[in-house]
């Protein structure tokens, strides 16, 4: 049976410093077999291009934007004689604005459809106060900006602390249920993502354990590759609003497709590159930057009131000691000494 490691997030866990420069650079070196995801840097927040994405179904199953029967598909792509891995933080991560499965069938969409196959997953959690307010930075252009209910910081901690983490919109930021989905379903290796720069070795050992390599080079890869930093400065951070001409072209492309002529002349002179356009179009473009206040201490408590962890005994049932939970601020209040420091990385 083929072993297949499905790398599903969290977003904001250095995802894309192990896409790029862990998994794409075994899978280069012939060490392992990687479907992806590694998407081309210059593309973030921008109609992103990829330069590996083989297994691409693999998220839109669990989804369920394509039919589900795709394990022959994905056979063909894993090999027999290397460990073969994807990495996707999108089977997970809720996109506001856009079609959403409930997180509970996209997992088991994902436990259907690799059936077949011998499955590991790897699960990388981070304190979820600091995740919360990561991943809106990360998707406030693409998706929160044009919300105008959710257009800030403090209008979407409202509506989760309205709404609760129950809600689909915000429930895989509830670590306690999803690590018990994850764990009654799959044999599930579970990182933490602050311990990539306070304790790298355990870090890297648990990863290098789980991947057949050795710790002191993924050590090296960590500490040296960091990607995807969101500037910042005291109490703020920002967020890039990138665009391309070519996706603001989009209407008019559409029409051009209907008139016969003018759609082969425009697909010719793009394939053929006539006098650059090809630059011109796909050009990464900065609108400028969105200046997001980090939350005070009244509605950071508040919020570590809901995401934090209730009953931390599931977690260390699978080696997440307590004393590095309270450390990373994971615990609820009640279950820790004292209030963890928050970080915008």
């Amino acid at each position: 049976m083929k072993q297949l490691i499905v790398h599903v997030g969290l977003p904001k866990t250095a995802t894309t410093t192990l896409q790029h420069h862990v998994f794409q650079e075994l899978h280069e070196q012939g060490r392992l077999n990687f479907l992806g995801k590694a998407v081309s840097l210059e593309a973030r927040g921008a109609a992103p291009k990829s330069s590996n994405y083989r297994g691409a179904d693999i998220r839109r199953a669990c989804q369920e934007t394509i039919p589900q029967d795709i394990s022959r598909r994905i056979d063909q792509m894993l090999v027999d004689d290397r460990l073969n891995v994807f990495s996707d933080e999108g089977i997970l991560t809720y996109y506001p604005g856009q079609e959403n499965v409930p997180l509970e069938r996209r997992i088991a969409n994902l436990k259907a459809l690799l059936a077949p196959f011998d499955i590991k997953i790897l699960l990388t959690l981070r304190n979820p106060l600091d995740l919360f307010f990561s991943l809106y930075i990360q998707l406030y252009p693409e998706c929160y900006r044009r919300l105008a209910s959710l257009d800030s910081f403090e209008k979407c901690a409202a509506d989760l602390l309205n709404k609760g983490v129950a809600n689909i919109r915000y429930e895989f930021f509830d670590l306690e249920r999803l690590l018990s989905l994850m764990v009654t379903r799959f044999d599930t290796t579970v990182l933490l993502y602050e311990d990539m720069t306070r304790e790298p070795d355990r870090f890297a050992q648990a990863l290098a354990d789980l991947l057949g390599v050795e710790a002191d080079y993924l050590v090296k890869q960590l500490s040296s590759h960091w990607v995807n930093r969101k500037p910042r400065s005291v109490g703020h951070v920002y967020s890039e609003e990138v665009t391309r001409l070519k996706t603001r072209l989009r209407r008019l492309e559409r029409l051009v497709a209907t008139i016969a002529p003018l759609h082969r002349f425009a697909r010719k002179a793009y394939s053929k590159n006539v006098l650059g356009i090809r630059r011109i179009l796909e050009q990464p473009r900065r609108r400028g930057m969105k200046e997001h206040s980090q939350p005070d201490s009244q509605l950071k408590h508040r919020l570590q009131e809901t995401l934090c962890i209730k009953d931390p005994r599931l977690f260390e049932a699978h080696g997440l000691d307590r004393r590095r939970l309270e450390a990373y601020g994971y615990l609820s209040r009640e279950h820790q000494g004292a209030t963890a420091p928050f970080s915008t990385e």
